[in-house]
């Protein structure tokens, strides 16, 4: 062979290499830049409608539950106001534990106090529904009318609520002006899960 072949297959095998070695790393090129992101938006265009799916699915969602929203906010305010007429375990104590100085302040006597209630003492299991409990009070006091009559407003007038199931006056011996009234109140206590019972 002649030494101008040889440079020339040599040249012609040179730019072959370099033509070669231009598209294998074009090739990887393609594969590790391009090639992921073709997939991703392949993947992006099959999830397209899944997405749009569930942003209407989300909407839909969305919209039954604000009314549901406002109405469990609605019920959360009443039941706050409702649960401020209740007693605690606490506050029922203090009432009962207060009661003989509410009655001598209105300027009534106490005669006869008599509590009864659930004696129980069971405790209530913590995952049930908050528990009301009724306690009652049997008393008869002694004073004159607008004692008594003022003794019944600071009860209607407190912020629990005490309920007068029934009251009787009537004359005090031979006292003048003096009645006796026998009243029969009940106080709600709410009993928190896990509570016990009074």
């Amino acid at each position: 062979m002649s030494p101008d072949r040889t440079n020339t297959l040599s040249r012609s095998r040179r730019n072959a290499l370099s033509a070669a070695l231009i598209v294998i790393g074009a090739v990887a090129m393609y594969n590790w830049t391009v090639r992921p992101h073709v997939g991703y938006l392949r993947a992006v265009q099959r999830l397209e409608p899944v997405v749009s799916e569930i942003a209407v699915e989300k909407d839909r969602v969305r919209a039954t539950l604000q009314p549901r929203l406002l109405k469990l906010r609605t019920l959360q305010q009443e039941l706050a106001k409702v649960h401020e007429e209740f007693f605690t375990c606490e506050g029922s104590k203090a009432f009962v534990h207060d009661l003989q100085s509410l009655v001598e302040g209105t300027g009534c006597t106490v005669l006869v106090a008599a509590f009864t209630g659930d004696d129980s003492r069971q405790v209530r299991e913590p995952d049930k529904a908050v528990g009301v409990q009724a306690s009652h009070v049997s008393l008869t006091v002694q004073g004159q009318y607008d004692q008594i009559v003022a003794l019944l407003e600071r009860q209607r007038n407190s912020r629990q609520k005490v309920w007068v199931d029934s009251c009787r006056m009537e004359r005090s011996g031979t006292a003048a002006g003096q009645l006796k009234c026998q009243l029969a109140l009940t106080t709600y206590t709410v009993l928190e899960p896990g509570e016990p019972n009074r």
